[in-house]
């Protein structure tokens, strides 16, 4: 079993997780999630890093309204998919933006962006707005609904 440090839970923590009552735990063998309503410990993020499960991080606190990234969904064909989630991610940087590029699993990629402190949803949005018309060529990227992030 690979070792995980403190250090880097809570780095995770720190960037992903903006509240700790509840979290999604993908049901093993499907690709769907059911909301598990304990606290998300240290122990579930340190058995997703190791492998043992996969979980998520809800996107909006609902008791704060705020938020800590925005992530803009590339699926498709992958070989389609990877050059515009490449071109977001170098587009981004040329405006100054640190934005982190990974693969989403079977399906594409995930380019993302952390705020420095937490946004509030309504900004968020404004700000997914702005770069798909600033940053971005519109044929790239969709707005999605948050109401999906919100339990």
């Amino acid at each position: 079993m690979v070792e995980v440090s403190e250090e880097i839970i809570k780095t995770v923590r720190d960037l992903f997780i903006i509240r700790d009552d509840c979290y999604p735990l993908q049901i093993e063998g499907l690709n769907e999630y059911k909301v598990i309503k304990e606290t998300f410990s240290d122990d579930i993020i340190r058995k997703h890093l190791q492998g043992m499960i996969t979980v998520g991080g809800f996107q909006i606190d609902p008791k704060m309204n705020k938020v800590k990234w925005i992530c803009f969904d590339f699926d498709g064909s992958l070989n389609v998919e990877f050059e515009k989630a490449k071109t977001l991610c170098k587009r981004l940087k040329e405006k100054g933006y640190n934005p982190l590029l990974e693969f989403s699993g079977r399906r594409g990629y995930h380019g993302s962006y952390f705020f420095d402190g937490e946004f509030k949803p309504m900004s968020l949005i404004n700000s997914r707005i702005y770069l798909s018309k600033k940053v971005i060529v519109k044929d790239l990227i969709t707005i999605d609904n948050l109401n999906k992030f919100i339990y």
